[in-house]
């Protein structure tokens, strides 16, 4: 059975910058989220970094401790949040008058889509076709330089405009993703303390971007939670979470 963690995906290291693993032991009853610098360089074919030693100071934090560290910090601060009540209810509202469906015709811009990439298909073959004319001798070179002029700038704007369509999809589809977020989750705030772990991982990450770990002393860690938008007090978008942990000893990774 594939093991759940759910931090994994969101912590960094502070340190190195490097993305942060889990790895439980039940033999030894621990587990715990830890720096992959090593390993991402001594797995990765195309690295040309020689030294290969752990990050000196990559943080190794109890999961469960963290976890619920995390969670509780993060749970304090969307309950205070005036914002994220703000936004939920405006968003609410949109989706009540107009539908998020309806605004963005998803349908629509993916024919648009097709039907540009047949113009540049048709351009392209346009092109080839005067210059196959070029090389009989059936047009003169100035008129071909001139035709083939016109055909490539028609050709670019049909480029720009297949790009300005696709975005327009890419933020489409971005959207209806955030409105099915806030459809499962803006009217259940006072449910996030008793939520199940994999309902916890999707409301985390459509609210905290990244949480980035620190050590600061001996068994002693500092995570800031990073927010999508200034959730926290004072318009603030990162809290501090502090994290303090008995002895424990580490096992080597490498």
């Amino acid at each position: 059975m594939k093991n759940f963690y759910l931090l994994r995906g969101l912590l960094c290291c502070g340190h190195c910058g490097s993305v942060m693993g889990g790895r439980i032991y039940p033999a030894q009853n621990r587990s715990a989220y830890y720096c992959t610098r090593h390993e991402r360089l001594r797995d990765d074919p195309y690295s040309r970094v020689k030294n290969l030693t752990k990050c000196a100071k990559g943080p190794y934090l109890r999961i469960q401790e963290t976890n619920e560290a995390i969670w509780t910090k993060v749970v304090e601060v969307m309950e205070k949040s005036h914002l994220y009540r703000e936004e939920i209810k405006q968003l609410s509202l949109n989706a009540k008058k107009t539908g998020f469906a309806e605004m963005v015709d998803s349908k629509s811009l993916r024919a648009q889509i097709r039907r540009s990439e047949r113009e540049i298909q048709d351009v392209k073959r346009s092109m080839i076709s005067v210059e196959s004319d070029r090389i009989i001798q059936k047009r003169g070179n100035d008129v071909v330089a001139g035709v083939l002029e016109n055909l490539d700038q028609h050709l670019q704007a049909i480029e720009a405009r297949k790009l300005d369509l696709l975005s327009r999809l890419k933020n489409a589809a971005k959207l209806k993703r955030w409105t099915n977020w806030v459809t499962d989750f803006g009217a259940r705030i006072t449910e996030l303390k008793t939520m199940k772990e994999e309902a916890k991982k999707e409301f985390l990450e459509g609210v905290v971007s990244t949480i980035t770990a620190k050590t600061v002393g001996e068994n002693s860690y500092e995570c800031t939670v990073h927010f999508r938008l200034p959730y926290a007090e004072k318009g603030k978008d990162s809290i501090t979470v502090p994290l303090v942990f008995t002895a424990v000893k580490r096992r080597a990774t490498g």
